[in-house]
């Protein structure tokens, strides 16, 4: 997007436009992801599934330190929610050094799970925007804000733009799931300023730029 092109000018040191909006291979298979499809196959190897509405915690990855994930698991309804976590790889292997494991449904990548859960929870990812395309309720747990912004910063701060969905506290965050009523012309909001290519010709694009405006290396 418009937006995210002045981000990435600014993070190369480059003219803005140098940085083209051709979009990305990655809409285009989020939005063939095959939602029916995934959904029947989840619940088929898991008809315990059919009952429960599954929300997905996706957070990025950390330097140090992991998520609280006991407490946030004891905060669940489980008569009628699932927590899914899908850790980043790396912060995956430090919970198995330390002998434990959340991600109960290992052999199921982490896009098709997005197309079947019922809210997805992250922080600082690009999953935001990413659900965001599938239109799932997309929520913000933002436990570690004061310290990122000092280690890492951000170019988008949810717990001031969309406040409605963002919680520095887990116990917060799943009330408001559980009282429902999501404001999904917010969520459209966010994929507008992030995406400006939502559809699915992202691939078309780049690869006729490069066939159109780049030179083929000679072969002399």
């Amino acid at each position: 997007s418009a937006e995210t092109r002045a981000l990435y000018a600014q993070a190369f040191d480059m003219p803005e436009e140098k940085i083209l909006l051709t979009g990305i291979p990655r809409i285009d298979a989020i939005l063939h992801a095959g939602e029916e499809e995934n959904r029947a196959r989840l619940l088929d190897a898991y008809p315990a599934l059919k009952e429960k509405k599954i929300l997905l915690y996706v957070p990025t990855f950390r330097t140090a330190g992991l998520p609280d994930l006991d407490a946030m698991d004891a905060c669940i309804d489980h008569d009628r929610y699932e927590l899914v976590v899908k850790l980043h790889p790396l912060d995956a292997e430090k919970l198995r050094k330390q002998g434990k494991s959340f991600d109960r449904y290992p052999e199921i990548p982490t896009l098709r799970l997005m197309t079947v859960a019922d809210a997805i929870i992250t922080d600082y990812s690009a999953i935001s925007i990413e659900a965001s395309l599938l239109n799932r309720p997309v929520y913000f747990y933002l436990y570690d804000l004061s310290e990122y912004l000092t280690e890492r910063g951000l170019n988008f701060n949810p717990l001031t733009e969309m406040p409605d969905c963002a919680f520095c506290d887990f116990p917060s965050l799943f009330r408001r799931i559980d009282a429902g009523n999501y404001d999904f012309a917010a969520l459209a909001a966010f994929r507008k300023r992030f995406v400006e290519t939502c559809d699915t010709q992202n691939t078309e694009r780049i690869v006729s730029l490069i066939f159109n405006h780049l030179e083929a290396p000679s072969l002399a």
